[in-house]
């Protein structure tokens, strides 16, 4: 691993130098002394609460944001708290340029404010964390502000030499992740920084092996006719969803037998947040009365958000009635029946 004093200068020679700036374009002004960065010891000639505010609060990792313990940072320091881009969608940094990988389709709304999903916006975003850039490089996760909407916004987001964007993003409800950031020196291990308190490793030859594995497994799951929701949980519980075939069950041990002893890694959630979802297979099951073959609820259904809602609501037993003869001569034939809510 590199020093973390040189990750804010990669990324901030990455990003062109710029004179530190607001959210909003306006110029910072210097305040410092010209005494040591707070973070990385360099000369500094910025106050620290310039970079960070007032309601600024470390959980675990103080001592790595602040080391130096001064009131003073650096002009990389500054705009790596400073710069929205490195807090709304996954980022990696070297000092010829910093990119962003979308981890989330890109979403359009309608005339109606119905958001949906436009086809082909979603990339393998674990293809590029598997794929790193040449090091030395600074690889960063702003998971928190990817799901307030950073990522969908962010190019809302000013950038020095750029037109001020007619509607600009100048906060986030976000942590602070670029602060903390490791410097990578090898492409096969290297710290991925996530949020402000996720230490992650990505080892890229255990990381493939698992992704291959669980593509194995999704895709089964998936041609089984299981719900979004319900794969999601088996991947992160390692138990087969209610709903799944006896096939699926039959094999489940040995699909799950080379990722099983990952899922109680802390990497592992963050891991399987990012596979790529398989399309589902629609299934049809066999009225046995009758010998009619119907929609399963996800068919019926429709899109595959209002799907998942099948899933989650309260089973239900159906129980034969009370016979009536006399009712049943009525309504001509057949077996009345009344429902039962579980809970």
């Amino acid at each position: 691993m590199g020093r973390i004093d040189d990750s804010t200068w990669i990324i901030y020679r990455g990003m062109g130098s710029p004179e530190p700036h607001e959210t909003n374009g306006e110029p910072i002004p210097k305040k410092g002394t010209g005494g040591r960065c707070a973070h990385c010891g360099r000369p500094a000639w910025y106050r620290l609460n310039q970079a960070i505010s007032s309601s600024f609060s470390t959980v675990k990792n103080g001592s790595r944001a602040w080391p130096f313990a001064t009131n003073e940072v650096c002009e990389a320091c500054l705009m790596a708290c400073k710069s929205l881009r490195l807090r709304c969608a996954l980022w990696f940094a070297r000092e010829s340029g910093v990119w962003h990988v979308p981890t989330r389709p890109w979403i359009v709304k309608d005339a109606a404010g119905k958001g949906r999903a436009l086809p082909g916006t979603r990339v393998e975003t674990l293809d590029s964390l598997l794929y790193p850039p040449p090091v030395p490089f600074v690889a960063g996760w702003p998971r928190m502000g990817i799901a307030k909407g950073g990522e969908q916004n962010i190019h809302r987001v000013y950038a020095p030499g750029r037109v001020m964007p007619q509607d600009p993003l100048v906060k986030i409800q976000s942590k602070h992740v670029a602060i903390y950031a490791q410097v990578a020196t090898s492409r096969d291990r290297y710290p991925l920084q996530v949020d402000d308190v996720h230490d992650v490793i990505v080892d890229v030859e255990e990381w493939s092996v698992a992704r291959d594995a669980a593509y194995v497994l999704l895709r089964e799951l998936r041609g089984d006719g299981i719900g979004q929701q319900d794969c999601v949980s088996a991947l992160l519980t390692m138990r087969a969803p209610p709903g799944a075939s006896i096939g699926v069950m039959r094999q489940w041990r040995d699909m799950t037998r080379p990722i099983e002893r990952h899922h109680t890694a802390i990497w592992w959630p963050l891991f399987v947040e990012l596979l790529r979802m398989p399309e589902l297979v629609k299934r049809e099951k066999q009225d046995p009365k009758e010998g009619k073959r119907h929609a399963t609820t996800d068919e019926r259904t429709g899109p595959e958000e209002h799907r998942e809602e099948h899933h989650q609501r309260s089973p239900s037993a159906v129980l034969p009635a009370a016979r009536n003869k006399a009712a049943d001569a009525r309504r001509g034939s057949g077996v009345a029946q009344v429902q039962l809510r579980l809970f």
